[in-house]
């Protein structure tokens, strides 16, 4: 009666902070990208830990040694109450010992469900019945009946003053939270609110789901759809910060790991409660990869148990949640027979199918004085934004799809733009202290049609430009300016950005000089980038006109014609060369400007006249013509701009050209 209280005790309280707390949108289709306040605390960490050594080993790819996983009990029928628990106060322990499950010998190995029991093939030891989440052999069978052992503790359900660990109720607890959510009188209710408890768990953990999902060929939506119900969205304290462990798997990771009391159901004691200890991860990222690689592994005696879990097995996510239990898993992970079906509502109501079409992008990068800093991937930070380092240089590669590759180029200090790598090359310098000013990336491959690769680097001084986009330039050139961070996402092809695209990419404009033949005054002095050449208010007419680059940084050229008093309109030339006359008191009436190769990559040519009667007129650009035609009217000066290639124009372009 006690646990029946507390269950709807729990039950209310999460329906009315939800109710106040979150509105019930749809996830969007973005992954959570950090915070600016909780980035900087998790760079700043990272990048404490990396002066100690250059270079660093991702823990998300470190392998169970000695033994593999074991899943917290998973209830079975009869299911009786229990008594009422109290607040947790979890007993943590880090041990310098390697990752291990402390309760099984090196030999042993435990499956995904100790509520399901299951008959062992003639190989195993006869006569053995092993639950679905824990292969008991020999010795922890022993361990069991003694009830000692280094890792188990046998308790009075009655005794303990701690919460005690249940999936069933963490999954209970999802389900009905998820139900709540799908009411219409509590969304209708609910929109005038903030973000909803479910939205926000989706939005935190869908990056690392994508990337342990698509590095072990699996799908994305089942393991947010899994982790979400194993973990009552997060609420538990296991799932909860700093033990990280969304699945309620046993063990030690890396030697660390929490001891707190669960259920569990044996035929000799019905239930009993045990202390167990739980792998503690350093993040969600962890939890995931782990247990990514026991759905791809399998078990020691059935490799292929989950395979059909596999992308390559399954045709969607319904195929891969059914891949989880009987018939198709040959040892279920879950005795409950609608429990393929939670995990599609789930799916469905939230939208997490959107998750399996994403390639997953990893990237790494060099930090100054800290060597290479751990893998990011689908659109979180490498680097640092308040620790004003530069980064040196970068590795990126997209996995997920057959066919699909990523190229990227590079601007290092007092080098320009490197030659293109590809899939994990370095692109950069190591021990040469030069920064990376900007960035290319691009997909490659067949499958490049179906994706846009996004980019933004985050600036010394400038802070995040906005985000480029399939081979175009982010960050800075030739305002040697350092790249402090930098986000990478891939989203299918047509989606929107995932943010503002404007800015995404700063080029010092390259400089333009030109000097015109005024009447009776002749050829005057040269003139920079928007400074006016010729006269107002002296009702001289322009004759001719030469237009260079300042400097050969960039290939190109600038080519220009005239409008000419009776002959009309001169051939183009370029880079210094004389256009229209002098000696033959002839007026200049309009002009065309252009540029060519890089320079017209790079930059847009702006340039707007001063004309007989009307005055200054708007702002022609790349090759259109300014002035007038047909109207017998003089140009009297003219101002020329270089402006980076997609930028505002210098000013109104209104009524350039009058014909």
């Amino acid at each position: 009666m006690k646990n029946k209280k507390k269950s709807f005790s729990k039950a209310l309280v999460i329906l009315v902070t939800n109710i106040l707390l979150f509105a019930t949108l749809e996830p969007g289709i973005i992954f959570a990208i950090e915070s600016e306040s909780s980035s900087s605390m998790i760079e700043l960490s990272e990048i404490k830990n990396n002066t100690k050594e250059s270079s660093e080993v991702d823990s998300s790819t470190t392998e169970t040694e000695g033994s593999e996983a074991i899943i917290a009990a998973d209830p079975v029928e009869p299911k009786t109450d229990i008594a009422e628990s109290i607040e947790s106060k979890p007993i943590t322990v880090e041990s310098s010992e390697p990752k291990t499950d402390l309760k099984e010998s090196n030999d042993s190995e435990t499956i995904l469900d100790e509520s399901s029991e299951i008959k062992i093939d003639t190989e195993m030891p006869s006569k053995q019945e092993i639950s679905a989440t824990s292969e008991l052999n020999e010795s922890e069978k022993e361990i069991e009946n003694s009830s000692v052992s280094k890792s188990s503790t046998v308790v009075s359900a009655d005794s303990s003053d701690e919460e005690i660990f249940s999936l069933d109720e963490n999954r209970e607890d999802a389900t009905e939270l998820m139900e709540k959510e799908n009411n219409k009188n509590i969304r209708m209710f609910a929109r005038v609110m903030t973000v909803p408890a479910t939205t926000t768990f989706i939005n935190k953990i869908a990056p690392y789901a994508v990337e342990a999902a698509n590095k072990y060929g699996l799908f994305p939506s089942v393991m947010i759809a899994q982790a979400s119900l194993e973990s009552g969205w997060g609420t538990s304290s296991l799932a909860s910060s700093p033990n990280n462990n969304l699945f309620g798997v046993k063990g030690s990771y890396d030697g660390k790991y929490i001891s707190m009391p669960t259920k569990e159901w044996s035929e000799e004691k019905e239930w009993y409660t045990i202390y167990q200890n739980f792998r503690k991860y350093p993040s969600f990222l962890e939890s995931l990869t782990d247990y990514a690689q026991k759905l791809k592994n399998g078990l020691t005696y059935q490799p292929d148990n989950y395979s059909g879990t596999w992308r390559a097995n399954a045709d969607g996510y319904k195929e891969a949640a059914a891949g989880l239990i009987k018939p198709v898993a040959k040892y279920s992970y879950a005795t409950d027979p609608t429990y393929a079906k939670k995990l599609t509502d789930l799916i469905e109501t939230y939208d997490l199918a959107k998750y399996d079409n994403y390639p997953n992008v990893t990237y790494d990068s060099h930090f100054q004085s800290s060597g290479w800093l751990k893998t990011k991937s689908n659109g979180l930070t490498s680097g640092s934004t308040s620790n004003k380092k530069r980064l040196e240089a970068i590795k990126i590669n997209v996995a997920g799809f057959e066919n699909l590759g990523i190229k990227y180029s590079s601007h290092i200090q007092d080098k320009g733009w490197t030659s293109w790598v590809n899939d994990g090359a370095v692109s950069g310098t190591n021990g040469e202290s030069r920064r990376l000013e900007a960035v290319k990336i691009q997909l490659t491959g067949e499958q490049a049609k179906g994706f846009d690769v996004y980019y933004r680097a985050n600036i010394d001084g400038d802070g995040w430009l906005g985000w480029a986009k399939n081979g175009n330039i982010s960050g800075t050139v030739d305002y040697r300016k350092k790249i402090n961070a930098i986000q990478i996402k891939v989203l299918p092809k047509g989606f929107s950005a995932p943010g503002s695209s404007d800015n995404a990419y700063k080029l010092k404009p390259a400089i333009v000089n030109y000097a015109t033949h005024v009447q009776t005054n002749g050829w005057q002095k040269k003139v920079l980038s928007g400074n006016t050449s010729g006269t107002t208010g002296q009702e001289k007419r322009l004759e001719a006109i030469k237009i260079s680059k300042s400097d050969s940084k960039y290939s190109g050229s600038i080519q220009y014609k005239s409008h000419i008093q009776t002959i009309g309109w001169q051939k183009w030339v370029n880079d210094g060369t004389l256009s229209g006359t002098t000696g033959k008191a002839k007026r200049l009436e309009a002009i065309q400007i252009k540029l060519t190769d890089e320079l017209s990559e790079k930059f847009d040519v702006y340039y707007r006249v001063h004309s007989q009667s009307y005055g200054w007129l708007g702002w022609a650009k790349n090759g259109n013509s300014a002035g007038s035609q047909g109207k017998s009217k003089r140009l009297e000066a003219i101002q020329i701009k270089l402006v980076q290639k997609g930028d505002k124009a210098p000013g109104s372009t209104s009524n350039s050209f009058i014909k």
